[in-house]
């Protein structure tokens, strides 16, 4: 028996879609039966996660406990929120949840350990709060592997990305984050680029990907997780 997977989607909408195609597209399948059984909330009216932190605005933790309850009375057995900024929040909301929620964050820096031998320094590219509340560095850090942190100038173009695409996706914003990307290699020449924003994960194309760096995406392991997961096959990770 597989297990009942529940996504909090809606930050954002093209996110939580891209999300829900990788796990499609990850899960051995070859009829429709053998796909996962999958309870999808998509919930686009949870406040900013990133406002509430700037500016003080209202606070996204009951909106999103709101919808694990929701998924936890269907039920499900674990949930999974492809948002990287909402888990700055996640020791608030599994407090108040009895279901299982994954942290995005950790199962991307999970997929680090496979570099260790080759691989020391790790930049991550995402929203305001995963950049100024260094969100992802506790975990590389945990590997011993060192964090680096770009300027204010690299995070306003990676930002005017993301915010482009959650308006609307556009093939240009695939070149944009291409020359991003290309931007923070020959300034910072990091070993590995997170993509650690779902966003980035929408408009990525691995065909404009051609620098001497690895990339690790945040959406991709999630669902890879997932799927492992539901299925039984983790081995304890």
């Amino acid at each position: 028996m597989t297990k009942t997977i529940g996504i909090l989607g809606g930050m954002g909408p093209y996110a939580s879609f891209e999300f829900y195609k990788r796990v499609l597209a990850l899960t051995p399948a070859t009829t429709d039966r053998d796909h996962l059984r999958i309870i999808l909330d998509v919930n686009p009216h949870i406040p900013s996660r990133t406002r509430h932190i700037l500016y003080g605005e209202a606070s996204p933790v009951p909106g999103m406990v709101d919808s694990l309850k929701r998924l936890q009375s269907y039920p499900v057995d674990e949930v999974y929120i492809p948002c990287n900024s909402a888990c700055f929040f996640i020791d608030d909301i599994r407090r108040q949840v009895a279901v299982p929620v994954i942290n995005i964050i950790e199962r991307t820096c999970t997929a680090l350990k496979q570099f260790r031998d080759h691989s020391r320094s790790v930049m991550v590219l995402g929203a305001p709060i995963t950049y100024k509340k260094q969100t992802y560095k506790p975990f590389i850090n945990a590997l011993g592997m060192e964090y680096l942190n770009h300027d204010e100038d690299i995070q306003l173009l990676v930002e005017k990305i993301i915010y482009s695409i959650k308006d609307f996706p556009s093939t240009a914003q695939t070149e944009q984050l291409a020359a991003v990307m290309g931007l923070v290699y020959d300034k910072y020449r990091p070993d590995i680029i997170i993509l650690g924003c779902t966003e980035l994960s929408v408009k990525f194309d691995p065909r404009t990907h051609n620098l001497p760096t690895i990339l690790v995406d945040s959406c991709t392991e999630l669902a890879r997780y997932l799927v492992r997961s539901a299925s039984g096959s983790c081995n304890g990770e």
